[in-house]
C-alpha cells in the first residue's frame, strides 16, 4: 500500500510502498470489554514538530545547536527537534550558495507524539505519527518555491515517491549528493551521525 507523511510544517512531504502490515504502522485499540485488537494504519502519517531548517530560518537555534559540515568527514550528536536542550539540532551541509543537505533528529516528543483517539463505540487507541524515532535526511533548495518540491526527503524520485519510510534508525544510512549519512548510535537521547564525502 501507498503510505503519505507530511513532516514539519512547512511542506516536507513524501510517499512510500509498505507492506498492509508494516509493524512500524501498528497500533494497538483497546475495546470497553478489556478486548484489545491490532490494526495498521493506512493513513496519512503526520509528525508535525516544526523542522530544523525551519527553526533556523525562524532565528529559534542558537549558533551552538547547528553544525555546518563543510570537510569530508564528521561525526555529529543530534539532540531531538523537539527538544534538543543543548545538543546540536541540525547538521547543515553546504553543497552550494543556494543548496544543503539537512540531517535532524526525530523522537515520539511534541507534535511527533503519537495522537490518541477515541472511537464512537468508546474504544481508544494511539494513532501513529513518526512511527519510529531516528534521523532525517533532506535536502533544501532556497532557488524554489514550497509548491515546486523546495525541501525533498533523501531518495525522493523527483516527484515526492521515496524507496522507504525516511527515518533512519541506528546502521541505516543513505548516500546523496556525495556524502554518505550514517547513523552509528542512538541513546534514546541523542542520534550520533557519521558524514562522509566520497573523493
Amino acid at each position: 500500500m501507498w503510505v503519505t507523511v507530511d513532516m514539519g510544517l512547512m511542506g516536507l512531504s513524501g510517499y512510500f510502498v509498505a507492506d498492509a502490515q508494516d509493524r512500524r504502522l501498528e497500533h494497538e485499540w483497546r475495546h470497553t470489554n478489556n478486548f484489545t485488537s491490532t490494526a495498521y494504519y493506512d493513513q496519512r502519517l503526520e509528525p508535525q514538530e516544526m523542522l530544523a531548517w525551519s527553526r533556523w530560518q525562524l532565528d529559534w537555534l542558537t549558533e551552538t545547536q547547528v553544525s555546518c559540515v563543510t570537510g569530508n568527514e564528521a561525526t555529529v550528536r543530534l539532540g531531538a527537534i523537539a527538544g534538543p536542550g543543548t545538543h546540536t539540532a541540525m547538521a547543515a551541509i553546504p553543497l552550494n550558495r543556494h543548496e544543503v543537505i539537512v540531517v535532524e533528529s526525530r523522537r515520539r516528543l511534541g507534535y511527533d507524539r503519537p495522537r490518541d483517539y477515541t472511537a464512537p463505540d468508546g474504544a481508544t487507541t494511539s494513532f501513529p505519527t513518526l512511527i519510529t524515532p531516528g534521523v532525517v535526511v533532506y535536502t533544501v533548495d532556497s532557488f524554489l518555491d514550497s509548491g515546486e518540491l523546495a525541501i525533498k526527503f533523501a531518495g525522493d524520485s523527483g516527484n515526492g515517491q521515496i524507496d522507504d519510510f525516511p527515518v533512519l534508525g541506528s546502521g541505516d544510512s543513505v548516500t546523496l549528493r556525495g556524502y554518505t549519512i550514517t547513523v552509528t548510535g542512538d541513546d534514546d537521547d541523542t542520534h550520533t551521525i557519521s558524514i562522509s564525502r566520497s573523493q
